[in-house]
């Protein structure tokens, strides 16, 4: 199996484009709101029904854990090929980690800094609170360091990925001592910190997302079979009935995602053949998994842009669904070259400058790009 997948990319550059959708209905209209929670039998009439169903597809909760079940997955792989005593391995983890994430971060805080400043004053984009936190410099540092999310929202995740990175370490090293059985009881206790937060030293968000890092690592260990195109495809239909039919804060559903995400993420990677192979493996579908991370960070800025413009058609409040999904479609396409820039400039440069900081002279396997 090659290092890196192209049929993962395809699958992380799909969730990526669905949490762009997802955003965008979501910022019409309060009426969008009131359908997110409840489950898709209790509402009244066809067009919440309809909206409920859009927001179940695009559904940014499920993509953001399909992302941090691909994370442990594909961290425990390249971890599985660094070789070295237990303290290298530890040492070029982090620093490739770091590397990895936070130049595209630190170019998506200096994007809205730079719209911030200068829109802020601009009469169709004044109200906007986003835009008005974006110009002061002090927050966009802070949120720049992922240590206090204060302008860009979805940072939180690559906050979590942050802090996750001393968890997966020691799974991977339990993993290594005492086998799959260790890394299966790592998942059972991180399932336990959702209710217990103590377990993740009460380290933001970490108790509400950490088994979704421990079910991708352990995926990692377990060996490819025959895959059924069939059951693939009820795996995928189960991953968006989870959210339809519960309220959308159901521990049991995102728990149930969790593992459906685990079925997709192991499909991806040891597919051969089949349509669930091929759409992810089509061009398109590879080049957005590419720049997903940056899609995924820039998307909403330009979203900030686009939608005030939008807003003021006066159709969101009649419309809302509608207007959404052209938001959404304006957004990713003016978004994708800014993201194509980032990934080749930063993600990129912070890749190859954590493989230079890393350089030793004895021979090491290449660790894969990670998950974003």
């Amino acid at each position: 199996m090659s290092e890196r997948s192209s049929a993962l990319d395809g699958l992380r550059g799909v969730a990526a484009v669905a949490v762009v959708f997802y955003h965008a209905i979501l910022d019409q209209s309060a009426s969008t709101i009131a359908v997110l929670d409840p489950p898709a039998q209790s509402l009244g009439s066809f067009r919440d029904i309809a909206t409920k169903v859009a927001l179940t597809v695009s559904n940014g909760q499920s993509a953001v854990l399909l992302f941090f079940v691909l994370s442990g997955f594909v961290l425990k792989l390249s971890l599985a090929r660094t070789a070295g005593p237990a303290w290298s391995i530890c040492c070029k983890f982090i620093v490739r980690r770091l590397c990895r994430l936070y130049p595209a971060v630190i170019f998506c805080m200096a994007f809205c800094f730079v719209l911030g400043v200068s829109l802020t004053n601009v009469p169709w984009f004044a109200g906007s609170p986003h835009l008005a936190a974006a110009a002061d410099l002090s927050s966009v540092l802070v949120n720049a360091t992922l240590g206090r999310i204060t302008v860009r929202g979805a940072t939180w995740t690559l906050q979590a990925e942050v802090l996750a990175i001393p968890f997966v370490l020691l799974a991977f090293f339990i993993g290594a001592r005492w086998g799959i059985i260790g890394t299966a009881v790592c998942l059972a206790i991180s399932i336990t910190a959702i209710e217990a937060p103590f377990l993740t030293l009460s380290l933001p968000n970490m108790s509400a997302v950490l088994f979704a890092f421990m079910a991708g690592v352990l995926l990692a260990d377990t060996k490819a079979s025959a895959l059924n195109e069939q059951a693939i495809w009820i795996a995928v239909a189960f991953f968006l009935l989870a959210r339809l039919v519960v309220p959308l804060h159901s521990t049991t559903a995102t728990i149930s995602q969790v593992m459906l995400a685990c079925c997709l993420v192991y499909s991806a990677y040891h597919a051969k053949a089949g349509l669930f192979y091929d759409v992810l493996n089509t061009r398109t579908s590879r080049f957005l998994g590419r720049v997903s991370f940056s899609l995924y960070l820039l998307n909403v800025p330009v979203m900030w842009v686009v939608g005030a413009l939008i807003k003021d058609i006066g159709l969101s409040e009649t419309h809302p669904l509608e207007m959404g999904i052209i938001l959404g479609l304006a957004t990713t396409l003016l978004t994708l070259p800014l993201a194509s820039f980032s990934e080749t400039w930063f993600e990129q440069g912070g890749i190859k400058l954590g493989r230079l900081l890393t350089a030793s002279r004895a021979s090491v396997a290449p660790a894969a790009v990670p998950a974003a």
